[in-house]
């Protein structure tokens, strides 16, 4: 079928949302572009089969593309045997829906872009078209860097309302490949400043080459990586991000550094987040990226890393945990006050005031890993729970002095009445003798 040619030459509509390029033609089709690309009037966007010869004016489309099928051998790379092939690499970040400390792993849904040239799909200049952008159908007829995620744990590609994917190929035969991704990752994590800590997670990307085949590389150098500022997190603020490229060692069968060498596209700038990232318990500090070369057994690989730092919220742990446990030690106080005769009020107290405490030590243990080391708040509620169960030990303290007390006194008592009772028995016993009686002088007369 052939498209008309104003639909060609017109797209519906070029808008960008999240950093994402929505085109329109006269299909319903859609194609997810590059956040950072600015597609120019000699963009050529093509979707799906080309049969019936499309033409962009008097550029027979359908020519160029099948062009491409000629001599092409998809299971080779470009340039094979002669220098690596240097693969860039950005990523936006859109959201980031979990950060599990059990599990120790984090969820990030994410634009992730590659760049690598291919002479082999290099076409002549011809008037009005100097890029063609094609769907996703496109990507099994060429050869594709076989990229993947080192710490992945689970993952999917987007298909609504199709595949959230497209390749763009200019004229001189540099390929920008964009996909939209979700990857649950581990995360290690250190607990020890637990809930006033800070988390640093990690996105490693790699390939099967060696770095003689292929390297990557950050395409925007520090800017690279992205992180939408709409970022939330349950329990952690995102601090910032990281990118790093690395060189490592595997014994995989795929190609070397001296095949395809990974780098950040675009240096620093090659990671982006979205303003949007947010999550209840987290901020996002801030991220950076590192390329590293890894050396294992069969050579030296290109991998890629992008570090996102994490802080966790005290608002939550705050209204849950320290609040009500510094008010139960506080109302453990309060037997202090009462009379330590009052044994029923005093021992319920003390008692419920440590129950209630061991119940909220349980509970908020039992949503965190079990782990050997002592933890920041271990501490906090250890010392609490100390100081209501040295309540309840200074009223059984109180109470037994009262009583050592009471029975010296009862005894004093009994000794100074048994001593009394001799007394008076020694008094009986031995009557005192009787006195003269006294004499009454005659009645004169």
């Amino acid at each position: 079928m052939k498209c008309p040619q104003n639909a060609m030459q017109k797209p519906v509509r070029d808008s960008q949302l999240h950093g994402v390029d929505y085109l329109g033609l006269a299909t319903t089709n859609i194609l997810f572009s590059d956040v950072h690309t600015n597609r120019g009037s000699n963009d050529l966007t093509i979707w799906g089969n080309t049969g019936g010869g499309s033409m962009y004016g008097d550029v027979n489309i359908s020519a160029i593309l099948d062009s491409f099928s000629v001599s092409y051998d998809k299971r080779v790379r470009p340039n094979y045997g002669g220098t690596p092939v240097e693969v860039g690499i950005t990523m936006y970040v859109l959201s980031i829906s979990s950060l599990s400390e059990v599990k120790m792993d984090f969820t990030l849904d994410f634009y992730f872009r590659q760049f690598w040239t291919d002479p082999r799909l290099a076409f002549r200049k011809r008037q009005g078209v100097e890029t063609l952008s094609v769907g996703s159908e496109f990507i099994k007829n060429i050869w594709v860097p076989d990229t993947f995620f080192v710490n992945e744990k689970q993952s999917y590609f987007h298909i609504a309302t199709t595949s959230n994917e497209f390749i763009r190929i200019h004229h001189s035969g540099s390929i920008t490949r964009s996909i939209r991704l979700t990857i649950t990752a581990s995360c290690p994590m250190n607990l020890q400043y637990f809930p006033m800590d800070r988390q640093l997670c990690h996105i490693e990307i790699e390939i099967g080459y060696t770095m003689h085949d292929i390297r990557y590389k950050w395409n925007e150098g520090t800017k690279s990586v992205g992180i939408s500022s709409e970022v939330q997190l349950p329990q952690f603020r995102v601090l910032g991000h990281r990118q790093r490229a690395t060189e490592i060692n595997l014994s995989t069968v795929g190609y070397t550094m001296r095949d395809i060498r990974y780098k950040w596209n675009e240096g620093p700038n090659s990671v982006g987040v979205s303003n949007e990232v947010s999550l209840p318990q987290f901020k996002v500090l801030g991220h950076r990226q590192r390329a590293m070369e890894i050396s294992l057994t069969t050579g030296n690989y290109s991998r890629l890393a992008c570090e996102i730092q994490f802080v966790r919220s005290m608002g939550y742990y705050l209204i849950q945990i320290y609040i009500p446990s510094g008010l139960i030690v506080i109302i453990s106080w309060v037997s202090f006050w009462l009379n330590r005769n009052a044994t029923p009020a005093r021992v319920a107290l003390g008692v419920t005031t440590v129950l209630t405490m061991t119940t909220l030590m349980s509970s908020t243990n039992a949503a965190l890993p079990k782990i050997s080391y002592v933890k920041s708040i271990d501490v906090y509620l250890g010392t609490c729970f100390v100081m209501v169960f040295a309540s309840l030990l200074e009223y059984a303290t109180v109470g037994y002095m009262a009583k050592r007390i009471q029975m010296r006194k009862n005894r004093f008592l009994a000794i100074q009445k048994i001593a009394e009772q001799k007394k008076a028995g020694m008094d009986s016993a031995h009557p005192p003798p009787p006195g003269p009686r006294p004499t009454t002088p005659p009645n004169k007369q």
